[in-house]
């Protein structure tokens, strides 16, 4: 799914079970957050068999990092951060 909402330049990497990251090369902020939005609402729309563990999507957190502005792990660690706060909120909810 990631690699049908991605451009050949980006990367894709596992960073250890469900967890993933994407490297989106040259795209504004407000780019980003686009992304992040359409792979929300893909993630959201995925459907796994009935006999899959439970599932529940995360929509993906977003840390943009501009040149020389911020260091890469600073960035990731931001993002691995937010991510962990979305995941409460969602279960939260459901």
């Amino acid at each position: 799914m990631l690699q049908r909402h991605v451009r050949t330049s980006d990367v894709i990497g596992r960073l250890g079970g469900d967890e993933f990251v994407l490297l989106l090369w040259n795209l504004t902020e407000a780019d980003v957050l686009a992304k992040a939005a359409l792979l929300e609402a893909a993630i959201d729309g995925l459907s796994l068999p009935s006999r899959a563990a439970p599932f529940l999507p995360v929509p993906p957190p977003v840390s943009h990092c501009s040149g020389r502005t911020r260091a890469a792990n600073h960035a990731l660690e931001q993002a691995d951060s937010a991510m962990y706060a979305r995941k409460m909120v969602r279960r939260a909810k459901t």
